[in-house]
């Protein structure tokens, strides 16, 4: 019998990579004042963007900040 153990893993909430964001009812200011400098990606209708390189649990609490002001996520996919 195989004995599970977590020693020597990381929580996935410190996890780091770039974030694929699309939100909408937003404004590009809000994104910058919720993520800091962003790479805005042109979309119709959202308000779409690459985020920096950072820790899940950041992102997260980001994210629940935007949407907090009103915003709504629409998509999230983490690059490797």
């Amino acid at each position: 019998k195989m004995e599970k153990t977590t020693e020597g893993v990381n929580p996935f909430s410190s996890f780091v990579s770039r974030s694929y964001v699309a939100v909408r009812d937003t404004s590009a200011d809000s994104v910058r004042a919720a993520f800091g400098e962003v790479d805005f990606i042109t979309s119709e209708g959202e308000c779409a963007f690459i985020t920096k390189e950072m820790a899940e649990a950041d992102v997260l609490s980001k994210l629940e900040a935007l949407c907090a002001s009103g915003a709504t996520l629409l998509s999230r996919i983490r690059l490797l």
